[in-house]
């Protein structure tokens, strides 16, 4: 088998609806076009709005206007730069260039339209000549259309060692969050605990509320370098800094570990917030593996989970599972929103569609990986 990844990502968000709406779409430009069957919170309920690029079974249309055909789920290697294995769309990405700005494009696709086409048009649309960044994905639910906000991010999204936590909520505002690179030493975590919460605690301001991050280097002989403070009171960042600037670790703890907590948390406590585990749904032709880069969550050869493609409601559970047992009081990586999904270039779009919101949230609407970086494939 082969992986192939393109150098872009796709990430799905939930920004709010821009205060001055596009124009509505023309209806004709969906007519007759048989959207993904879609359940559960993943998705939202919107109509979608102009421009719309559909993905028909004959054709690829931008706003009612046919740009390129399509037959038997493909472009003709013609219109394509570098023929049969290309991936730009050339008449394609000419034509979007020249299409008004809106905070996103609309794509709507032929249920039985094939993954590896949805990845070609994609690809197309946020080439610098054509200049799409932002999408809306379209599916329905019974009667009613729903979407999935869809970004392409200018860069790429910063790797699991970027280090940065989400602000927390208030279950766990009474705790000390460490992290440095995907897990700190237990040992470093343990000399914090026994020796420096005290330090925390005498600093900590009771009466306001707000977090504190510091970030410090530990040199070869585990004395604390570059110490950084950022707290809500200038009082506490002056208490904190020759308190930490003390701190002594083990020998050979060179590493760099970034603290956040409570300024209310006068008893203070030790959480671990492990990294990103850089996960992967990739679906084949007969089965789903859910497995992780880092190995933590299985491997491709060892997955965490095999599936059949259509399992939504396990992918869920697997997923739900992995976020319980990884951040179980609601606090993640900087990146611990991300989850790669990829499919073999023949899967339908309805399997592909069904995935996106199972991985976005639960059946009962608990988030799990709201952002979605797409794989080119999977062979």
């Amino acid at each position: 088998m082969r992986t192939l990844v393109l150098v872009f990502a796709i990430a799905c968000h939930g920004d709010p609806a821009p205060e001055s709406a596009p124009a509505a779409p023309k209806p004709t430009v969906m007519a007759g076009l048989d959207l993904p069957e879609v359940a559960g919170p993943g998705y939202a309920p919107a109509e979608p709005a102009a421009p719309i690029l559909a993905i028909k079974t004959n054709a690829i249309v931008v706003e009612g206007k046919a740009i390129v055909p399509v037959a038997n789920g493909e472009v003709p290697a013609a219109e394509k730069e570098g023929g049969e294995l290309g991936m730009k769309i050339e008449k394609l990405v000419a034509f979007l260039g020249t299409v008004p700005r809106a905070p996103a494009l609309t794509i709507a696709v032929d249920r039985r339209t094939p993954y590896h086409l949805f990845i070609e048009v994609l690809y197309s649309a946020k080439q610098k000549e054509a200049g799409w960044k932002s999408f809306a994905f379209v599916a329905r639910t019974g009667d009613k259309l729903v979407t999935l906000p869809l970004k392409l991010p200018d860069q790429a999204p910063p790797s699991a060692d970027a280090g940065g936590l989400a602000d927390p909520d208030e279950e766990f505002m009474a705790n000390v969050v460490i992290t440095g690179g995907s897990r700190p030493d237990d040992a470093l975590v343990k000399r914090i605990e026994e020796a420096y919460l005290g330090d925390i605690a005498a600093c900590a301001n009771g009466e306001q509320r707000g977090l504190v991050r510091m970030r410090f280097a530990l040199d070869a002989s585990g004395a604390v370098t570059g110490a950084r403070i950022k707290a809500p009171d200038d009082a506490i960042a002056a208490c904190l800094e020759p308190r930490v600037k003390r701190w002594t670790f083990g020998k050979g703890s060179r590493t760099t570990l970034r603290v956040m907590f409570a300024v209310r948390a006068s008893d203070p406590k030790i959480v671990v917030v492990p990294g990103p585990a850089r996960l992967f749904v990739t679906v084949t032709k007969d089965k789903l593996l859910v497995w992780s880069v880092t190995g933590e969550e299985g491997t491709l050869r060892d997955p965490k989970a095999t599936l059949a493609p259509t399992d939504t409601a396990k992918l869920s559970a697997v997923l739900a599972e992995i976020v319980q047992r990884r951040w179980p009081y609601g606090v993640r990586p900087a990146d611990g929103n991300r989850i790669v999904v990829q499919a073999d270039g023949d899967i339908p779009m309805q399997t592909v569609a069904s995935i996106f919101g199972a991985v976005r949230a639960t059946p009962d609407g608990k988030p799990l990986f709201p952002d979605i970086m797409l794989s080119s494939g999977f062979e």
